[in-house]
C-alpha cells in the first residue's frame, strides 16, 4: 500500500480551497469529479477525508501535457506551494505541498483505445456538469446524476465480484458510520490477501452506498436523470438492467 506523508483533507480544508480556486477558469474540457466533487452536495457530517482532487474529462493528454497544465498554477507557487509528480499506474498526479500539508491532483491515465471507448460518456458528462457557486465565483463539477451512475456500477460490481450483500433500507448516516467502523477495525485484523481486498471492497461499497442515498436527496439529483446516466456505465443491455436493478432497489422505484 502507497504510504502517505500527509493528512488526509475534505472540501472544507484550507489546501483543498487552495487548489480548487487555482482550477476555476482553467478547467477547459474537465471537471472536478470524485470524493471532493461529491462533497459538494453532500451536508458536512457526511464528509470523508480523502488525499486527492481528482479531475476528469473528454480529453487525452500525455504526461507532459499535464505538467504543464499544472505549471501553470502560479497562485499556488506564489503562495509557497511546491509540487512533484507521479506517473501511476491509473492516474497522473500533481503532489502539492506546504509545510506540513499536503494534496494530490490527479487525472485518469487512459490507453488511446480505452479513452476512445469512454469518449461518449465523459463527453455527456461534461455536457451535464454544473457551475457551481464557490470562493466568489463558479467551479465546474460533474453533476450528482453522474455521480450517482458511476457510485452505482461500482455497487453493482462490488456485489458480483466479491459476493458481498447490498443492504436495503439502511440511511446514509448509518452506511457512513458502516464504513468508518470497517476502516478504523482493518489495522487489528490479520488478513489473507484475499479477505483484505474483500473488506477493502466492503468499506468502497459502504462508502459509495452513503454517497448514493445522500444524492438521492440534494436538489440537484433526480431518478429520471440518474437512469439515464447509467445507461452510459453499461456494456450491454444485460449488463445495463443488472445496473438498473441495483439503483432501483436503492432509491425504492
Amino acid at each position: 500500500m502507497e504510504e502517505r506523508r500527509f493528512a488526509a483533507h475534505t472540501l472544507n480544508s484550507g489546501i483543498t480551497k487552495d487548489i480548487l480556486v487555482e482550477l476555476m477558469g482553467q478547467l477547459n474540457k474537465r471537471y472536478v469529479s470524485g470524493g471532493i466533487a461529491t462533497q459538494f452536495f453532500l451536508p458536512c457530517e457526511l464528509h470523508r477525508t480523502t488525499f486527492d482532487i481528482d479531475l476528469d474529462g473528454p480529453c487525452s493528454e500525455t504526461f507532459a501535457q499535464y505538467k504543464d497544465f499544472v505549471n501553470s498554477f502560479s497562485g499556488l507557487y506564489n503562495r509557497g506551494y511546491n509540487v512533484s509528480f507521479a506517473k501511476q499506474r491509473g492516474t497522473l498526479d500533481a503532489i502539492f505541498g506546504r509545510e506540513d500539508q499536503g494534496m494530490t491532483l490527479q487525472v485518469p491515465r487512459r490507453a488511446q483505445a480505452k479513452f476512445e471507448s469512454e469518449k461518449h460518456r465523459l463527453e455527456g458528462e461534461l455536457s451535464n456538469s454544473l457551475l457551481v457557486p464557490y470562493a466568489g465565483d463558479k467551479l465546474r463539477v460533474i453533476h450528482p446524476n453522474d455521480i450517482s451512475a458511476r457510485k452505482i456500477r461500482r455497487l453493482k460490481t462490488f456485489s458480483e465480484d466479491y459476493n458481498l450483500h447490498l443492504p436495503i433500507g439502511i440511511t446514509a448516516g448509518s452506511a457512513f458510520t458502516k464504513a468508518l467502523n470497517l476502516k478504523g477495525g482493518l489495522g487489528l485484523m490479520n488478513l489473507d490477501p484475499e479477505s483484505y481486498a474483500r473488506r477493502i471492497a466492503e468499506i468502497r461499497m459502504y462508502s459509495d452506498l452513503t454517497d448514493v442515498l445522500a444524492l438521492l436527496s440534494c436538489s440537484e439529483s433526480d431518478v429520471n436523470g440518474i437512469r439515464e446516466s447509467i445507461k452510459n456505465h453499461a456494456l450491454d443491455q444485460r449488463d445495463l438492467a443488472k445496473i438498473d436493478e441495483v439503483f432501483c432497489r436503492l432509491a425504492g422505484v
